[in-house]
């Protein structure tokens, strides 16, 4: 990464030298996220996951303007967050909902798959 600096202090563009060097000084800072990707390939390239979570809540914001109260809210939240952990582990939403509206939420050793 020292060649990196010595390289910009040579850049003759002015208009991309002080954006380099900033991406230069951030990526020595973060080095350890930056590479993390060659060395373990478990972690997935993108947040994608959590921006699609949090998609139905901000088409939420837009259509209504907001959430009633704070409470309010926080059903949003909870209920959404339920949904999510059933679909990410292969429950069926709709029956774990009917589930949960009869009183009989599917437990977390349910929903992983512990006991079925």
């Amino acid at each position: 990464m020292l060649s990196a600096m010595e390289e910009n202090r040579e850049n003759e563009h002015v208009y991309y030298k002080d954006i380099e060097k900033t991406l230069i000084l951030r990526i020595l800072d973060y080095k350890d996220n930056y590479f993390a990707l060659v060395c373990d390939f478990d972690i997935p390239t993108t947040n994608n996951l959590s921006e699609r979570s949090l998609r139905s809540s901000k088409t939420k914001l837009k259509v209504s303007g907001q959430f009633k109260n704070i409470d309010r809210a926080k059903d949003f939240a909870t209920i959404k967050s339920y949904i999510e952990t059933c679909y990410r582990n292969d429950v069926n939403p709709y029956n774990a909902l009917i589930r949960l509206s009869l009183g009989v939420p599917l437990t977390m050793n349910e929903i992983l798959g512990e006991e079925k």
